[in-house]
């Protein structure tokens, strides 16, 4: 039998103030409320209805078009945390039957401490329903977020409350914590990516798995000798192996390790233990990607291996800077990965390009590194790269140093890396002379110091690359005010008991490399007023000519590495008078900053080297890639310039033409590579046809002017030879 509803009399003051109205006595019209307060009793006989005290409480908002629950049961208070319905009314259909008057005070209890502890509400709804459960479901996430209709259908199955991240996936905070937390922005953008594998369950929602917060370096291990697919024993030798042919191919990353501290630390499992699972990662990206070229018959396995390990490297990557983990083999990392995006691969994209160098910049700020020897400091850079001497704590004068480097020779052979320990074949292409480390008698913390120099200048050679290729934001890096110190990566030599070896530490190909690469920025970042701009560009070009001077000194035949140096000598001024131009909005002539002879002694270069070095190699290596896009993107800043030295277009065609057999052996689909090239190969020769094509095939000389007649004139000279011009030319002088 259905219940009768419950009434209550109270007058409009008493509901007011929301206090008991009691009359004054049976048969008054007025209560006590209102003659205490000396107030008018109206509406003391209405009858008002009221929910009482003994009915549930309302029913929680649901999702829009969800269905009603079903359940009378103690569900409902799981369903209260969240806010209340609108109206009371929209579900009065489906409010079940009140319970007995019995359960009064245990309803008003709980429903109070539910209110007040939410966390205990989560507990009893979770008690209270046989489909929920403690367990983490991310499913129920992707429906709610993606597919709200699909999840108002199983309303009554699932109760579409964001999950939090609990301990299976959020492996720095407890329980407690973790169920307080709602997921982070992060997380629920990268739900929606379809690149995530299917769920088992369902497979047309992606499986939902954050990445941990928690570096995961231990287990890194196992999960790589397990998808290795060869027997356990025989995967280390594998990964050695496939680390050694990245150090055959790419010279850079050969001069960023003590080769022997790494081989060792790959053997002893301990020490292995402590790598970088994000540095392993990318070097055996690296590997794969310069072995697999298109001719190759497992060319295709090879390519998806190094996108694998790169991808899986980019992940490792960004999970230990979100976990604040600032480590060495961080930065390696970071240097190595940045390395692999300039190489030709399916996947170019110049975003990733600048996230790892910028998280390379990050590592390298954060500790430090820059000032590595800040106590020792001889020598410092001005934000120009021009060097400025503090102290001088070297041993002997100049002169005696410039003596004693004339008179015995380049040394640079003798502290090179040998081909053995760099896995390079004898008579193979030299991109960068790969130095040695310091002596084996030398403590594991000098030659950390030792990693941490030579970490700092490869970065600083990828972001000098970075910037000319794709300009990113402004970093600590290319900042030469933050270095504080001079001798560069090759500080061991400078500590040597030869003198003329000391001597030496400021005139390897590294070091003048290194030096010149940061006059290079300092010219790219100079922004002044022209006449303040000048002086200053002056001091870097001459500074540029003295580290020139000092490649002359050099016997040794590294034809790479020597005409890296000239290259961005050059492109120094080309930068400059650039710039200059673009301030004075003049012609070029008096204004630049290198010469017509200059220029085409430039351009000559590139086709030795082209025809002599690199063509050969085109197929092995691709490492070149970023730098010959680099290079024809130059060549056409020069006909910009000064448009009578054509020489650039056909030297741009010739370096247009190399990146493109570089692509043939490696192919690469990117849009962004083919823009590139698309505006290489719009600068063609029909201009230049056209205008040459009414140009006689021999141009007369020019007649001699009144200063060269004069002046033949004073020296008594036989001037037939500029009469017989004068004449051929059919002018006069009169």
């Amino acid at each position: 039998m259905k219940q009768k509803r419950r009434t209550v009399r109270a007058c409009q003051n008493c509901r007011k103030a929301k206090t008991k109205c009691v009359p004054v006595s049976e048969d008054s019209d007025k209560c006590r409320y209102c003659v205490s307060k000396n107030l008018d009793c109206v509406g003391i006989e209405e009858d008002r209805p009221t929910r009482g005290a003994d009915k549930k409480p309302r029913k929680a908002y649901k999702a829009h078009g969800a269905p009603p629950s079903d359940d009378d049961g103690d569900g409902e208070y799981g369903l209260a945390r969240t806010r209340p319905a609108r109206k009371s009314s929209r579900r009065e259909s489906t409010r079940p039957a009140a319970t007995a008057s019995s359960s009064h005070s245990h309803s008003v209890s709980h429903s109070s401490s539910s209110h007040h502890n939410p966390t205990n509400t989560k507990e009893s709804s979770r008690q209270s329903s046989d489909d929920d459960s403690d367990e983490y479901r991310p499913e129920e996430l992707v429906v709610a977020s993606n597919n709200p209709s699909a999840a108002a259908a199983a309303g009554d199955k699932r109760r579409l409350d964001i999950p939090m991240l609990n301990e299976a996936f959020k492996h720095t905070a407890s329980k407690a914590k973790a169920a307080s937390q709602p997921i982070d922005f992060a997380t629920l953008s990268s739900l929606n990516s379809s690149t995530l594998p299917s769920h088992p369950s369902n497979p047309l929602n992606p499986l939902i798995k954050p990445p941990p917060t928690e570096y995961q370096q231990h287990s890194f291990w196992h999960r790589l000798f397990a998808e290795m697919g060869v027997p356990r024993e025989m995967c280390l030798k594998v990964v050695i192996s496939e680390i050694w042919k990245a150090f055959s191919k790419s010279d850079l990353i050969s001069s960023l390790f003590h080769l022997p501290s790494l081989y060792k630390s790959l053997i002893v499992s301990s020490k292995r233990e402590l790598l970088e699972p994000s540095l392993i990662c990318a070097l055996l990206a690296i590997s794969f990607s310069v072995q697999g070229s298109s001719d190759r018959p497992e060319s295709g396995t090879l390519k998806s291996k190094s996108l694998h390990y790169a991808a899986a490297a980019h992940t490792y990557l960004i999970t230990a800077v979100n976990a604040s983990k600032f480590t060495l083999g961080i930065a390696q990392a970071a240097v190595c990965l940045h390395y692999y995006e300039f190489l030709p691969k399916p996947s170019f994209n110049t975003q990733k390009l600048g996230s790892a160098i910028i998280v390379a910049d990050i590592v390298i700020n954060k500790l430090a590194m820059t000032s590595v020897d800040a106590h020792r400091v001889s020598w410092v850079y001005d934000d120009d790269g021009v060097p400025l001497r503090t102290v001088d704590v070297s041993h002997g004068t100049g002169a005696d140093e410039a003596s004693e480097t004339e008179t015995k020779g380049c040394p640079c052979d003798k502290i090179r890396e040998s081909s053995q320990t760099t896995q390079k074949a004898p008579n193979s292409l030299v991109l960068r002379v790969v130095t040695s480390f310091s002596a084996n008698d030398r403590s594991e913390q000098e030659v950390e110091k030792e990693e941490v120099r030579r970490t700092v200048w490869a970065a600083l050679s990828q972001a000098w690359k970075q910037t000319l290729f794709h300009p990113v934001l402004p970093l600590h890096t290319v900042d030469s005010s933050n270095y504080g110190i001079f001798h560069t990566s090759e500080l061991w030599i400078s500590e040597m008991r030869d003198s003329s070896m000391r001597s030496w530490s400021r005139r390897t190909l590294p070091a003048l490399l290194e030096r010149v690469k940061l006059l290079c920025l300092g010219a790219i970042r100079l922004r002044s007023q022209p006449v303040d701009f000048h002086i200053r560009a002056t001091k870097i070009i001459s500074e540029a000519e003295v580290i020139e001077d000092e490649l002359r000194r050099h016997t040794c035949k590294n034809a790479v590495p020597v005409w890296q140096i000239q290259n961005i000598a050059f492109m120094i001024r080309l930068i400059l008078t650039a710039k200059v131009q673009a301030m004075t909005k003049s012609v070029i002539g008096s204004r630049s900053y290198f010469t017509r002879l200059q220029a085409s002694e430039w351009l000559k270069s590139h086709d030795v080297l082209y025809t002599q070095y690199l063509r050969p190699n085109l197929k092995q290596l691709p490492v070149i890639f970023g730098a010959l896009a680099v290079q024809a993107l130059r060549c056409l800043d020069i006909f910009e310039l000064d448009k009578d030295v054509v020489t650039a277009l056909r030297t741009s065609t010739t370096m247009t033409d190399a990146v493109e057999t570089i692509l043939y052996h490696h192919p690469c689909g990117s849009t962004e590579i083919q823009a590139v090239l698309q505006k290489l190969r719009s600068n063609n020769y029909e201009e230049e046809s056209i205008r040459r094509c009414y140009k006689p095939e021999s141009i007369e000389p020019p007649p001699p002017t009144i200063d060269e007649l004069a002046l033949c004139f004073a020296d008594g000279l036989n001037i037939g030879s500029s009469a017989s011009r004068s004449a051929s030319a059919g002018t006069s002088i009169s």
